[in-house]
């Protein structure tokens, strides 16, 4: 954990791998919400879910995660880095049309699908975005920072150089 110093107080920080975990427990909490507030209606429904986020999972983990030069090294997220090692090996390289739907397809999936039963209680549906929000802005200020994948959109040299002059 590294440190500073603000007004003579040390202040203790938590390093992109402990942002990445805390992103992944804001994104399962809201994904779990999710999966809690469609159960509450269907069972089946809810476990067609968890199956939908299991299976898309695995889609974003090859389109993304298993082409990022920092899998194996320093992946901010930890678990995805380490799951990567189970799924066929690609090449580190810039991510394709095809590898940005799968990218895409998995989140809106998992996003929109639960809308219906979400909506059902305002305080769920506001739970699940604030938990949502939470992560994907930590992951974006925190583990974005710092991390080695030059092909990312995310990181802002990045949409310079992906830029074809």
């Amino acid at each position: 954990m590294g440190g500073h110093i603000y007004f003579g107080w040390k202040i203790l920080c938590m390093n992109r791998q402990q942002h990445g975990m805390l992103s992944l427990v804001f994104l399962s909490i809201s994904l779990l919400m999710a999966f809690i507030s469609i159960g509450r209606s269907s069972v089946l429904l809810a476990i067609l879910y968890i199956c939908i986020l299991g299976l898309s999972g695995i889609v974003l983990l090859y389109s993304f995660c298993s082409k990022c030069m920092c899998r194996d090294t320093t992946c901010g997220h930890v678990i995805p880095g380490i799951l990567t090692r189970y799924l066929p090996r690609r090449m580190s390289g810039r991510y394709t049309r095809q590898d940005h739907l799968g990218t895409l397809f998995p989140i809106l999936v998992g996003l929109i699908y639960p809308q219906y039963w979400l909506l059902g209680n305002l305080w769920w549906w506001s739970a699940f975005w604030i938990f949502f929000i939470a992560g994907a802005v930590d992951t974006r200020i925190q583990v974005c920072q710092g991390c080695g994948n030059r092909y990312c959109r995310l990181l802002p040299t990045t949409a310079i150089e992906g830029k074809k002059e």
